[in-house]
């Protein structure tokens, strides 16, 4: 199982933001899910080591749009507000019953706030 999300990211600490996975099979096609959930856990630094700790996690249910599945994760401005500005790494898990599956890794870009 794959997930790609086709846009950067590149929010301020403290921004309002979502990022967004389509969930594909090896093959390029929708999965057969049954009531997905999907982690992103978000790690300091621009590479991604075995025993990091994740700065920030966040778990939303996967959803069937237009009969794809999608899994969108909102931010809030206090999840990224204590922060510092830099590059990160995320990982993005789908469960589905006892099954999961490393689904993305990518890194994104946290800035400083000009309001804050």
């Amino acid at each position: 199982m794959t997930a790609a999300n086709n846009a950067a990211i590149n929010p301020s600490a403290g921004d309002t933001f979502s990022m967004a996975f389509l969930i594909l099979n090896p093959a390029g096609g929708v999965p057969n899910l049954n009531s997905p959930i999907a982690t992103i856990m978000i790690f300091p630094g621009s590479v991604l080591v075995a025993g990091m700790n994740s700065v920030l996690t966040k778990t939303t249910p996967a959803q069937q749009v237009s009969g794809a599945w999608v899994a969108t994760f909102a931010f809030q401005s206090a999840d990224t507000m204590e922060l510092p500005p830099g590059p990160y790494v995320y990982q993005v898990r789908i469960v589905d019953g006892a099954n999961y599956e490393i689904t993305a890794n990518g890194t994104l870009a946290l800035s400083v706030n000009a309001m804050g």
